[in-house]
């Protein structure tokens, strides 16, 4: 294998993988001290045309109240994955490691570098939903990929240089370890009871109601049960699904009208926090990996809302356990009387 490529070395120790992203791209620009960078260098996000852009999808799409918006979907030029190459698996003594195969794309959500999710409409942030979902059957062509992410993150109430409205969609050849721990549970439920987890989940928190944040006719979003992070959020459909790919765009406003309120229920509640949105999909079914066979029956895709307060001190990684000082369901109450505006005004 060649060293000079990203590399994906697993960890016998703690199971899973571990990703060395090859970056010269990024290392030449970290190696210029900032007063030295050029205060006029092209920005992708802001012009396709731009010197090394290279353009991977785009739509522009008529709306509603009949104006324009245009989505585009563009190589990450400092991407984790690379498409380039086989796995090349290879053993080394004891440890097993393979090229980091895959791809690494940001979707960028508005022509308008002011946007932010907040200010985007539910048609205008449906159109970046389709683009992750053609973007996903897309890729899934290429047989070496297996697991698809999709993630956004931004600051509530940011009072620093406003980014030009993005996301990112990262394809790999491995299942990552949060996953596949996820596809187990969800699989050793299915096993006893035949029924799907997450099917259970949103029954109970249906009927519980002291967890709901938010409730309509096809999303459900509510704080988990037993949550890792404050005010932690979790968006579910409410029909049964395992890949997001096959979500009806007809409802993929309504989708997006979801993601708008629980973001805005967030930004009102914790101004200054970091969020990390993500979604999980179901992965290709693999017998080499585990992942079984049909998950259309036991895996249900959503989306999960994970925030970060200011000098977030990270338990997990200090005891092997999340420590979560705020009850889901206080989180939860607070998040319901947050008084936003209906995402479709």
């Amino acid at each position: 294998m060649d060293e000079n490529s990203t590399q994906l070395r697993r960890d016998p120790h703690h199971g899973g993988w571990v990703l060395l992203p090859f970056q010269p791209e990024r290392e030449q620009l970290l190696s210029i001290s900032p007063e030295d960078r050029p205060a006029d260098s092209p920005n992708a996000l802001d012009d396709s045309e731009a010197p090394g852009v290279h353009m991977v999808w785009s739509v522009k799409s008529a709306l509603p109240d009949g104006s324009e918006h245009q989505v585009r979907v563009i190589a990450n030029r400092f991407a984790m994955y690379r498409v380039e190459g086989q796995e090349d698996r290879q053993g080394r003594g004891l440890y097993d490691m393979m090229r980091g195969v895959g791809a690494h794309e940001i979707i960028v959500e508005s022509p308008n570098a002011r946007d932010s999710i907040l200010t985007l409409t539910p048609y205008q942030y449906a159109l970046t939903l389709r683009a992750v979902q053609e973007r996903i059957r897309d890729l899934r062509k290429d047989g070496r990929l297996k697991s698809f992410s999709f993630l956004r993150e931004w600051t509530c109430q940011g009072n620093g240089v406003a980014s030009h409205p993005h996301s990112q969609l990262i394809a790999s050849s491995i299942v990552p370890l949060g996953l596949s721990n996820e596809m187990d549970s969800a699989w050793a439920h299915f096993k006893y009871k035949e029924r799907c987890l997450f099917c259970d989940m949103i029954r109970q928190e249906m009927h519980d109601e002291s967890r709901l944040v938010m409730e309509g006719d096809d999303y459900i979003a509510y704080c988990p049960f037993a949550s890792r992070y404050p005010f932690e959020i979790h968006l579910f459909p409410k029909k049964h699904s395992a890949e997001f790919h096959d979500e009806p765009g007809e409802r993929l406003p309504a989708l997006a009208a979801a993601i708008r309120d629980a973001a805005a229920r967030l930004e009102a509640a914790i101004p200054g926090w970091r969020v990390l949105m993500v979604l999980h999909t179901a992965p290709v079914p693999s017998k080499r990996m585990h992942i079984h066979s049909p998950h259309s029956s036991y895996y249900h895709w959503h989306i999960e809302f994970l925030p970060y307060p200011p000098g977030f001190v990270d338990w997990y990684a200090r005891t092997g356990t999340h420590v979560e000082c705020t009850p889901p369901e206080n989180a939860a109450a607070f998040l319901r009387e947050v008084n936003v505006p209906s995402p479709w005004e």
